[in-house]
């Protein structure tokens, strides 16, 4: 994943960026599918570390999962590229 990739899915996690406006980025549809299931663990993560409520991860969650269910799946299983210990 690029660096700017990276800070994109942070910045949905965070709530900076609506999940919307990764749609409109100028990117391939694969790198736009990887932002979203990243900002989408990334909520999860602050979910469990408490750093949102169940209502706020609720709908952060929910805004993200809804806008990349619109990019249907990935070309390939994304896990394959993560090399093994």
């Amino acid at each position: 994943m690029q660096p700017a990739d990276i800070d994109s899915a942070l910045s949905v996690a965070h709530g900076k960026t609506a999940p919307e406006e990764i749609l409109n980025l100028p990117i391939p549809q694969q790198r736009k599918i990887r932002i979203l299931d990243l900002a989408v663990y990334a909520i999860q993560y602050n979910f469990v570390k408490e750093d949102i409520d169940t209502k706020g991860y609720q709908q952060e969650v929910l805004a993200a999962l809804n806008v990349r269910s619109k990019l249907g799946q990935p070309e390939k299983d994304l896990d394959a590229d993560i090399p093994a210990p």
